[in-house]
């Protein structure tokens, strides 16, 4: 008795069509300085509405763990650097730590959610941005954690390099 190969595949091109878009979402990121050990471990980062839009407002979602209590009083910056072919563009917005996660963070994971990011002058430079998320404690030189990643024309993905020249 022949079994027949087309359910197999139907059923993988069925899985696939759920699976790959919420894959799509996950953004590829690294540590500003590849070489240096944080305290923190990036496990994921999320960008909502995926692939960003001109004129539409962004979520970003990180996702990690910690070996070391991060206090309330850290602040959290994102750096968007903007390249265009004439001009570089630099915005940084700060965050007080408690206000995108609960306070202090205690070793183990934690999730950082930014809403309504994108705003303003922002999405007129689209198609390139590098972006940098810090979390400093006061008074401490070197961040607790420090990743990169880039938004491309709809695209997001990962520019260690980069990303390296802005945060030095």
């Amino acid at each position: 008795m022949a079994i027949s190969q087309a359910p197999p595949l139907l059923l993988i091109l069925l899985v696939s069509l759920f699976v790959l878009p919420a894959l799509g979402s996950l953004t590829k990121f690294g540590n500003c300085d590849s070489t240096h050990q944080y305290p923190t471990t990036v496990s994921s980062v999320d960008i909502s509405p995926f692939p960003v839009r001109r004129f539409k407002d962004a979520n970003f979602t990180i996702t990690g763990s910690t070996r070391k209590a991060i206090p309330g009083g850290a602040s959290v910056e994102l750096i968007f650097v903007v390249l265009t072919q004439y001009d570089k563009f630099l915005d940084t917005k700060s965050y007080s730590l408690c206000d995108i996660t609960a306070c202090p963070v205690l070793p183990g994971p934690f999730v950082l959610t930014f809403t309504n990011v994108m705003k303003h002058w922002e999405h007129e430079h689209l198609p390139y941005y590098v972006v940098d998320l810090k979390i400093m404690e006061k008074n401490v030189k070197e961040p607790i954690m420090c990743i990169g990643f880039y938004i491309y024309g709809g695209f997001t993905g990962y520019v260690s390099e980069i990303s390296q020249v802005f945060t030095g």
